[in-house]
């Protein structure tokens, strides 16, 4: 993989994530939005996200099926459609979010009225709940997910979450700028022109290498034809001289033959 495409890959990652990253947070701006106006408009309503809510079990005087630190789901209902046997979110006399399920109903004045089942030690009221006070039916128990939004209410500990939270989301931001950055136009021009020195200098050398490769070459050519030429006048000297006293040689050969 080269530069470029490892450059666009790490481009691509950080988009996503950065996509994913205001996904959420703009997710839970909205749902922040909405139950705050949800609590403007009826301050004794629980907001809701959808028609759900979301409670958790503080304490074990609810229905059997639940436990402290459950996470409950109730969905908005009306109150027409509740029967015996259903398992409600409603508020007591207390006003209290509690739990039951529907002992028995009645009416009174075309408005309901529910009877729930009671538990032990029970505190508050739970007979005639009338319509208002129903915030919804069950229709989901998460067991012992509502300890992290106990753990969560700490506000040391919620603050902390908060921090890490924007430092990703910094972390990410100042990625991207430096990834944009690299490939921005200006940067790949000076990259390009970075290469494009580099490798002239590169030719350079290599030209200088060469150059210096060839003089060596003549040098040695010239050395060796220089030896050759003092071999060739050697020799030919050394021919000169033979042939010198062999004329010598036959002169005097001559001259004692006419003595004779």
């Amino acid at each position: 993989m080269n530069e470029s495409e490892k450059t666009n890959k790490e481009k691509e990652t950080s988009l996503i994530e950065d996509i994913l990253y205001y996904f959420i947070l703009a997710f839970l701006l909205a749902i922040s939005c909405s139950m705050i106006w949800q609590k403007i408009a009826d301050p004794e309503k629980i907001p809701d996200l959808f028609g759900y809510k979301m409670f958790v079990v503080v304490d074990d005087k609810m229905d059997e099926a639940l436990s402290y630190g459950d996470l409950v789901i109730s969905k908005n209902v009306e109150c027409k459609n509740l029967k015996v046997g259903d398992l409600v979110a409603f508020r007591n006399t207390m006003n209290t979010v509690t739990v039951h399920k529907i002992a028995s109903i009645t009416e009174e004045n075309d408005e309901k009225a529910f009877t729930m089942q009671a538990a032990e030690n029970e505190v508050g009221n739970i007979k005639n709940v009338n319509e208002k006070a129903i915030e919804g039916i069950i229709t989901g128990i998460l067991g012992r997910v509502g300890l992290i939004i106990l753990v969560m209410q700490n506000p040391y500990i919620f603050i902390s979450l908060l921090c890490i939270v924007l430092s990703y989301g910094l972390i990410m931001y100042y990625r991207a700028q430096e990834i944009d950055k690299k490939n921005s136009p200006e940067e790949n021009e000076e990259e390009k022109n970075t290469e494009q020195d580099n490798t002239e200098q590169n030719n350079t050398e290599d030209r200088e290498e060469n150059t210096d490769d060839e003089g060596n070459e003549e040098e040695n050519i010239e050395e060796e034809n220089k030896e050759d030429t003092i071999e060739e006048n050697k020799t030919e000297k050394e021919t000169s001289d033979e042939d010198i006293e062999n004329t010598e040689e036959k002169n005097m050969s001559e001259t004692e033959e006419n003595s004779y």
